[in-house]
């Protein structure tokens, strides 16, 4: 099983390829991540600090109890920048040509909680990723909602786990 949360899952995404083929995979989970062309489309390598952190305030939803806090605002943002710019250039890292494919045998399952317009998002993944048989479902909550809602999440993990 592998399983990446938010930046993890992007993580997942750009290296499940490599992993499936070299472990014995039967289900990826990914939770609250966005889709690696996304990413890419924000093309903050080819700007400078001001225009990146411009990027972040339109693009991430940072809350007003991280904003409202100068010093963990700006420890926060540099973070999410720094995680961001090394997402842009794992693929040239990992070899990865084109998207994850999803082998025949691995089941897929996709979590996105309330920061994500559900219905636009599960769209953008299956526009992206040809994944068969991918469940994608939405959870209650924010950010962290895969957690809140446990027992929810624990019951659509059951059916794939034996």
């Amino acid at each position: 099983i592998l399983f990446g949360h938010s930046m993890g899952s992007s993580v997942l995404q750009a290296v499940e390829n490599q992993l499936s083929e070299c472990y014995y995979v039967n289900l990826v989970i990914h939770s609250d991540g966005d889709i690696l062309s996304h990413i890419a489309s924000l093309d903050l390598k080819s700007k400078n600090r001001e225009e990146q952190k411009k990027v972040l305030d339109e693009n991430y939803d940072i809350s007003d109890e991280v904003r409202n806090n100068e010093e963990l605002s700006t420890y926060f943002e540099e973070l999410l920048l720094r995680d961001l710019l090394v997402l842009d250039t794992i693929p040239e890292y990992v070899g990865r040509s084109g998207v994850p494919q999803g082998a025949p045998d691995v089941s897929h399952l996709v979590f996105l909680s309330d920061i994500f317009n559900f219905e636009e998002q599960a769209s953008k993944w299956k526009k992206e990723y040809s994944y068969p048989d991918a469940v994608y479902s939405r959870i209650d909550g924010g950010h962290y909602s895969i957690l809140e809602n446990f027992q929810n999440v624990c019951g659509q993990l059951l059916p794939y786990i034996n």
